[in-house]
């Protein structure tokens, strides 16, 4: 395995430093406003990725990796070095998100409305044959939010025809259509909607693909982002109950684990919520508890013995 690291450069204050274990993918001529990482991850498989062997890893990361995971490039290393084998290996700087949304789709509009209507169309035109309306689940082995992953070149031969199969479809739409994706969405700095539903869209793929196997990264206390976890949240995933809970996820056809996992949420986060009116849980406990409960096959649902 040969892993290749690379960070985005757009000035001289986000160049990797000489000794920080990171090459330089020099942007500063192609800053891409509007489409942001998703144009700079296209022109780096172009340019780097698709001229290397299949043995190769890559991840090309924002500067502010650092800051939202608190992990080095010698962790990054030790992570993935230590457990081969794998097409994809996740760094999620929003751990909580996994459980407190019941998908990235749902996750994406709360936090920019419209979102997925926008995400439809474009799916719909480019013949993708994904609803993202119907109840689905993004778990841990599916979600990563940001472009925070190292993936390796077959994956990325895959992926990356995908991302330019859509990018293709909103480029050559009616400008009307176009300019839907390009216009401000609701964001606490100004962006388009474009970069939103295209970071989203690695975690749709792994749910087409079961067949790349992933590995996602867990945070042990204290991680860098721990700050701006809530109280409850914090509780949750560095709790021994979160990897019960991850295990039933992953493992939707044993009956036990499923039982143990609406255990867990019924005996450990309902009480929470009862003396709490922390609208992230309660939302973290509707969503395990009842649409979870939708997206378990039926032949699964017969052989549960209690579910609220």
């Amino acid at each position: 395995m040969h892993l290749h690291l690379y960070q985005i450069w757009y000035d001289e204050s986000s160049k990797p430093a000489q000794n920080s274990g990171m090459e330089a993918f020099d942007c500063r001529n192609n800053p891409e406003f509007l489409k942001r990482e998703i144009a700079h991850l296209i022109r780096f498989y172009d340019e780097i990725v698709s001229n290397s062997d299949d043995d190769s890893y890559f991840a090309l990361l924002s500067p502010r990796f650092g800051e939202k995971t608190g992990l080095t490039v010698s962790e990054i290393k030790d992570f993935v070095s230590s457990n081969p084998n794998h097409d994809i290996y996740l760094f999620n700087p929003f751990p909580t998100h996994t459980y407190v949304d019941i998908n990235v789709w749902e996750n994406g509009e709360s936090r920019h409305p419209g979102l997925k209507q926008l995400t439809q169309h474009l799916l719909d035109t480019t013949g993708i044959d994904f609803d993202i309306y119907a109840p689905h689940r993004n778990n841990i082995l599916n979600t990563v939010y940001c472009n925070y992953w190292v993936a390796s070149k077959p994956f990325l031969d895959d992926f990356i025809s995908l991302i330019k199969n859509i990018d293709a479809t909103i480029n050559t739409m009616p400008k009307h259509e176009r300019d839907r994706y390009f216009s401000t969405a609701r964001y606490n700095t100004e962006a388009s909607y474009y970069p939103f539903i295209f970071e989203r869209l690695i975690c749709t793929f792994l749910l087409m693909n079961p067949n790349y196997s992933s590995k996602p990264y867990i945070y042990t206390y204290p991680f860098l982002g721990c700050h701006k976890l809530k109280p409850l949240e914090s509780k949750f995933y560095f709790s021994s109950h979160r990897p019960y809970f991850d295990e039933w996820e992953t493992n939707p056809n044993n009956v036990n684990i499923i039982n143990q996992g609406f255990s867990i949420v019924q005996n450990r986060l309902r009480p929470d919520v009862r003396i709490s009116s922390n609208k992230v849980v309660n939302r973290l406990s509707n969503s395990l508890l009842k649409k979870l409960y939708n997206i378990i096959p039926i032949h699964i649902k017969k052989d549960i013995e209690t579910i609220t």
